[in-house]
């Protein structure tokens, strides 16, 4: 699928999936991070992906541990390009 393989080239490694689903037509993430910044590159990198045709998130949440560290969870629909995993299939 074209979506996982530009999930994989291109997410950061500091990236946590806490819970994944998925349909033939989107998927929806549950992710944490360590801070916003983070959280924001990571909804701009999934919205330049060629899979994606659109994306959409909620739930922003965030907490802080025993030592003041935060942490941020968020939920990311992701609406599949079923023209680009047309071409990669294509193209195989």
């Amino acid at each position: 699928h074209a979506f996982i393989t530009e999930m994989e080239e291109k997410m950061p490694k500091e990236i946590h999936v806490v819970s994944m689903s998925s349909t033939p037509t989107q998927m929806d993430l549950q992710i944490e991070v360590e801070t916003k910044e983070a959280a924001a590159k990571i909804i701009q990198n999934f919205r330049d992906f060629k899979s994606v045709a659109a994306v959409t998130t909620a739930g922003f949440s965030s907490e802080l541990d025993d030592n003041g560290n935060e942490t941020l969870q968020f939920n990311i629909s992701i609406l599949y390009n079923v023209a680009a995993d047309t071409e990669t299939t294509d193209a195989q």
